[in-house]
């Protein structure tokens, strides 16, 4: 990670324990102490106007940031785990195309309906010795649900992806949710 990514990081972070900090404590700011001496201040009414815009601004810098880190593959760690999954539900069920033919080497995944889900199986027909689509099945959207489900919690722990880049954007997104609410 780059050391412009982690202070945007860090800014974000903190900015956002701030908030949280200042709302759940009820924290109110009259005095501010800066080596020693104290200054009062005369609108405390709007410390949480400039707050709020140090927020938005470092939710930006993070944003543009993390768009442009190499280090940042949580999508494809994601769609690797996924394809784990299919695979592994492919072989326990075995399979095929309508020939019997087994030796696929991907697949593609459509969503056809909202409960309905359909894959393709790609690889070589055995009795063309043709590469591309073998065949087209339907499967439940609870199944890809599950896989989704389990290949983020794999990544979110298997990795630093999870507490790295995406934790800094869930603090940002629970800060005005906790503000409002408390």
């Amino acid at each position: 990670m780059s050391p412009e990514f982690l202070r945007q990081r860090r800014n974000l972070i903190g900015i956002n324990v701030i908030i949280i900090l200042f709302k759940v404590a009820e924290i109110s700011t009259n005095n501010l102490t800066i080596l020693g001496t104290t200054f009062e201040i005369g609108k405390p009414e709007v410390i949480p106007y400039f707050v709020w815009t140090l927020w938005a601004y470092f939710l930006i810098r993070y944003y543009q940031y993390i768009n442009s880190e190499k280090d940042f593959k949580f999508g494809e760690y994601f769609i690797e785990q996924f394809k784990k999954s299919f695979f592994k539900y492919a072989h326990i069920k075995k399979l095929s195309d309508e020939s019997g033919n087994k030796s696929f080497t991907d697949f593609i995944m459509k969503n056809k309906n909202w409960f309905t889900w359909e894959y393709a199986l790609h690889g070589q027909n055995k009795s063309s010795g043709l590469i591309g689509q073998l065949t087209t099945k339907k499967f439940s959207i609870l199944l890809v649900f599950s896989w989704k489900l389990k290949s983020f919690t794999h990544v979110a722990i298997h990795t630093n992806q999870f507490t790295e880049f995406i934790l800094p954007l869930l603090l940002a997104i629970a800060a005005p949710i906790i503000s409002t609410l408390a």
